[in-house]
Formats: C-alpha cells, sequence, structure tokens
C-alpha cells in the first residue's frame, strides 16, 4: 500500500518498460501501474488535498482498448484519500494516447498533467 500522499513516479508502461528518474521523497511503498495487453494509457483519475489546491494524494491509470478504442478499464488506485480531496480526471483526446506525464514535486506530488500523442 503507498504511504499517505502519491510521493514516487508513476510509470505506466505499453510494450517494453524502460524507466525514468524519480521525484518526491522516500516515503510509502513503491508500486507501478500499467495497462493490460491490447490497452493504451489514455488518462488518469486522481484525487487532490486541501480542497483541489495540496498534494496529489491518489492516482489511478485509464487504460482503453486499441481495437475499438473505446472500452475502458482502469489500473488499481494508489494512495489514500486523506479526506478534502477534491476528484480530478485528465484524458487524452479520443485520437491520442498518453506520451508522457509532467508535474511538479517536491518531497511530493503538488502538480500532475498529461503529453498526449496522436
Amino acid at each position: 500500500m503507498a504511504g499517505i500522499s502519491v510521493d514516487g513516479n508513476v510509470t505506466p508502461s505499453l510494450g517494453p518498460v524502460v524507466l525514468t528518474g524519480t521525484a518526491g521523497g522516500n516515503g510509502g511503498s513503491a508500486f507501478a501501474l500499467a495497462c493490460p495487453g491490447g490497452r493504451y494509457m489514455s488518462g488518469v483519475n486522481g484525487r487532490v488535498g486541501n480542497g483541489g489546491a495540496g498534494l496529489v494524494d491518489q492516482i489511478q491509470v485509464r487504460c482503453t482498448l486499441f481495437s475499438d478504442r473505446t472500452t475502458l478499464a482502469l489500473t488499481s488506485t494508489v494512495g489514500q484519500n486523506l479526506g478534502g480531496s477534491i476528484a480530478f480526471t485528465l484524458t487524452c483526446p479520443a485520437d491520442a494516447s498518453v506520451a508522457g506525464i509532467l508535474g511538479r514535486a517536491g518531497n511530493l506530488i503538488d502538480r500532475i498533467g498529461l503529453r498526449c500523442r496522436r
């Protein structure tokens, strides 16, 4: 189970895994979120504490089926809803997939966004 807040990198993968560096602190437990075979990462769901102005405290990957681009599957959720959190969903356009994750972090992640590629 992850720590109180998401405090490492998120490494969704499709095909061979290539690891990047990490950002954030040393708390919590390591995790990986990956789409099952035949699906690609199309977005993320999550929660941001402090009424939406705080840290990313929960995240989940949205995976879409290649063959029809509509069927959605969700990975497990990591992190914890600390109360006062606001839910968010970030998705790429229907004709695009996630090519990268961007954000801002000190010891913990306080901003997250997606880079989408058509």
